[in-house]
């Protein structure tokens, strides 16, 4: 995808239109992510596996997505700002012509908020995964306790603190 051309006479207008048109569209992608996310976040709550996994598969794709648009948009600001990168969106906010720095100043903004959303949602489930699996090993541990009960030739348990269970009444 090429979004932007190198001509002296259109460069910056061409250059700030087409770094808001990838921009916009990585924006895109952050949104979705962030939307796959929450919806993991559910599945977790739900203890939904099925859903879970086709969320983590569909994050993947997403990242992916970010990346890709990510760099694209490092290709447009090194091919035309060579030894300047990587410019900050502030930086490229004040570099751009009057037309085009509200947007970006607006884009940044929204990246600002779908980042810090992303990474908060991205802790929060990891939490929820790494409690998951505590009380999966917990759960684990306590069937092999019930596995390694064993009784002696007289019918006695060999764990004194379960004899109890052995008594009658």
């Amino acid at each position: 995808m090429e979004y932007a051309t190198k001509t002296p006479a259109a460069k910056k207008p061409d250059i700030f239109a087409g770094l808001i048109r990838i921009l916009r569209e990585q924006n895109e992608a952050l949104e979705k992510l962030r939307q796959n996310l929450r919806q993991q976040y559910r599945n977790l709550l739900d203890a939904n596996l099925k859903d879970f996994v086709a969320t983590l598969e569909q994050q993947q794709a997403l990242i992916w997505e970010v990346e890709q648009w990510d760099s694209l948009r490092a290709d447009l600001l090194e091919r035309n700002f060579p030894g300047e990168s990587p410019l900050t969106l502030t930086e490229l906010a004040a570099k751009a012509p009057p037309g085009y720095r509200d947007r970006l100043e607006d884009l940044k903004r929204q990246f600002g908020e779908k980042i810090a959303d992303v990474r908060r949602l991205r802790e929060t489930n990891l939490t929820l995964i790494r409690k998951s699996l505590e009380t999966v090993d917990l759960q684990i541990q306590g069937v092999e306790a019930l596995l390694r009960i064993g009784y002696d030739e007289k019918g006695k348990s060999d764990r004194p603190e379960l004899s109890a269970i052995n008594r009658r009444v």
